[in-house]
């Protein structure tokens, strides 16, 4: 239940008015409830909506319903003020969760009454002030806060901007309001103040402020946070005054200048709003550098390519200014290119130097790449390092907490100094495979390959299997088995060396799927052509429709079909002709059944026994020698006695009525 008014001051005399929500939260609908109004001394009734009936000081609203899930209705209540004072109008919902009904899983009917106060989502209440008109008064509140609530916390140097607003919640006009706003000591510095507010050490003061009733007025005052041991959370405060001189209307809760710069908010012309400032850290730089060689295709040989990743960290914060990177290129490798204008150094081709213009932000991070040529083979350590800022060792400030640059060039000491290592194996011969050997080439999935490849002094092998432009590894060992899963054209290839191969190291491998059937058979009434019957009396004729389906990817030939008709029906015919086997059996041979096709039979019976019976079928005589199989079933193996398990069996229920008078 919610009101539509908060505590608000009325004229004696004044017509008060009330709305009243009452909203079902729950997921059904709500019935046959009541809503119950209790009015305070010095409100006199006037008139409801929807029907509510005043009875001795209580109005009552019944509620036939239902009021939909998450469904709200409104009720009005108008009355008259007359009595001077203070009051409480207090609402309840009553006469729900009758017995057999849905019950409210927070809140209990009618708990409340006139005396008692809300302590449920069901009971709710209302304050209203009651005053002579021909009594004059102010009434001065005050709000200090931040432009931003949320964020109380600020690091020093960062901008604080605060609001003041000042209501008169009186019934005549304030004038000459004075707002004085005492600032933190030593927290706040380079203070502005909006609308005149004149600054004066740690003290605003905004004066000759007139507030019409009921009007607001919003100050602001801003600054910028300076930390400070000696007031670490400091605080706004500020409060009115020169409200009430001599003969003029009061404030009825509040005095002026009772707080000061030293007091605490007590009455409500007086507030203050605290935060925190962050410690400011120590300015000061910690660069670093990561360098990594990235691997090249078909890995490192003479005459290749090789890259390098160099990664420098800001690791501070305080931006670091225009800077330099060297890398220390060893003998054997060739420059050939960078990123971001990296260049030989004059007279020292192996010395690449970067100039990074515009510097690195505070906690940032810069990429730069380098590409070499491998000239011979052999093991291969390059270093790289940052200078041109102020390191450990300098007077300067802020510096490098840890580093000094350019001190240990080709080694990997301080964190702004890298190396990565690479090895460059010798050339091999052979320079090509010469052969591979893979048996079976075709078969069903799944297939298992024998592969043998075969190069002199080689030292590495790989084998692929690729389709379709995707390759797997099989196996870096030349000789071994692989299992080919699913069915298409593959080609099997032995890299040597990780890069050599030729046509003799190449096969191709065809596999396809295994030819099977999958035979499966359903039992339905014939003129229903559904497994349900309406029942049936003793002496009917039933025909059965036994429909077989052929779900597999080839024909299935020479196959019959099986009814074990129960002692309780007498076989007459069947179509097409089939074979009246002993034991009240049923049997056609089909003689084949393509992919994806069906075949039907119906047959005839006719009941001469009132039973609850089962008849079933199956299909048998698949599956021969040679034959293709049935991934899922077994033929012939229910009977007349077994139960179906499999999808070549079925059965279908019947009832017959009682011929008994």
């Amino acid at each position: 239940m919610n009101g539509s008014n908060s505590c608000e001051t009325f004229n004696s005399g004044n017509l008060v008015g009330f709305k009243i929500t009452v909203t079902n939260k729950g997921n059904t609908g709500a019935r046959n409830f009541t809503v119950k109004d209790y009015l305070p001394a010095g409100y006199q009734f006037i008139s409801t909506t929807n029907g509510g009936v005043h009875n001795n000081g209580t109005i009552t609203w019944t509620v036939p319903g239902p009021l939909a899930p998450n469904q709200s209705m409104t009720f009005y209540l108008t009355g008259r003020a007359i009595q001077e004072g203070s009051f409480i109008n207090k609402t309840e919902v009553c006469n729900y969760e009758e017995a057999g009904e849905p019950q409210d899983a927070d809140s209990n009917p009618c708990t409340m009454g006139a005396s008692g106060s809300p302590s449920e989502d069901d009971e709710d209440e209302l304050c209203f002030n009651v005053v002579n008109p021909i009594t004059p008064y102010i009434d001065i509140e005050l709000v200090k806060d931040l432009v931003n609530p949320s964020h109380n916390m600020f690091n020093s140097g960062e901008a604080v901007t605060f609001t003041v607003s000042v209501t008169n919640k009186g019934n005549v006009t304030a004038n000459n309001v004075t707002v004085k706003d005492y600032l933190p000591l030593l927290a706040l510095v380079n203070v502005t103040a909006s609308n005149g507010g004149v600054v004066a050490g740690n003290l605003v003061t905004r004066t000759n402020i007139s507030l019409l009733p009921n009007e607001t007025k919003t100050f602001t005052v801003q600054g910028t946070a300076k930390y400070t041991s000696t007031n670490p959370d400091p605080c706004n405060k500020a409060e009115a005054g020169d409200y009430e001189p001599s003969g003029s209307p009061q404030d009825a809760d509040s005095n002026g200048w009772t707080m000061g710069a030293n007091g605490n908010p007590v009455e409500d012309d007086e507030d203050k709003v605290c935060f925190w400032v962050n410690q400011p850290e120590p300015q000061h730089y910690d660069v670093e550098l990561v360098k990594t060689v990235l691997q090249p295709n078909g890995g490192f040989v003479s005459g290749g390519l090789v890259p390098f990743k160099l990664t420098i960290y800001n690791n501070s914060n305080v931006a670091i200014p225009t800077f330099t990177v060297r890398d220390y290129l060893p003998a054997g490798i060739q420059f050939i290119s960078a990123t971001d204008g990296g260049q030989p150094v004059a007279g020292n081709p192996q010395t690449i130097q970067w100039t990074i213009q515009g510097g690195l932000p505070a906690y940032g991070t810069k990429i730069i790449y380098l590409t070499g040529k491998i000239l011979v083979a052999g093991r291969y350590d390059n270093c790289a390092e940052v200078g041109g800022y102020n390191g450990v060792s300098s007077s300067q400030t802020p510096r490098d907490v840890d580093s000094d640059p350019y001190n240990h060039p080709g080694q990997d000491i301080e964190d702004d100094e890298s190396c990565a290592g690479f090895d460059v194996p010798p050339p091999n011969n052979p320079t090509t495979c010469d052969n591979l050997t893979v048996t079976p080439i075709t078969g069903n999935v799944p297939l298992t390959i024998n592969y043998n490849c075969t190069a002199t002094n080689a030292t590495t092998y790989t084998v692929q299997l690729i389709q379709n432009g995707v390759t797997t590894i099989i196996d870096t060992n030349p000789v071994g088995t692989y299992t080919i899963t699913n069915p298409g054209a593959y080609q099997v290839k032995c890299l040597v060396n990780n890069v050599i191969t030729s046509p003799a190291c190449q096969k191709t491998v065809t596999t396809n799927t295994a030819p099977f059937i999958d035979l499966n058979i359903r039992k339905l009434f014939a003129d229903t052509n559904t497994a349900t019957h309406d029942n049936f009396n003793s002496g009917d004729t039933i025909t059965f429709k036994l429909i077989v389906g052929n779900s597999g990817n080839t024909t299935a030939t020479n196959f019959t079909v099986r009814d074990y008709l129960p002692s309780s029906l007498q076989y007459i015919s069947s179509q097409p002709n089939g074979v009246a086997l002993g034991g009240n059996k049923y049997q056609r041979s089909i003689a084949s059944l393509a992919p994806g096709a069906t075949t039907s039979i119906t047959i005839q019976a006719k009941i001469i026994q009132a039973l609850w019976d089962k008849n079933k079928a199956e299909v048998c005589a698949y599956e021969e020698a040679g034959e293709p199989q049935d991934p899922d079933s077994d033929p012939c193996n229910m009977g007349p006695d077994g139960m179906p398990s499999e999808d070549d069996e079925d059965l279908i229920m019947r009832d017959v009525n009682d011929p008994t008078p």
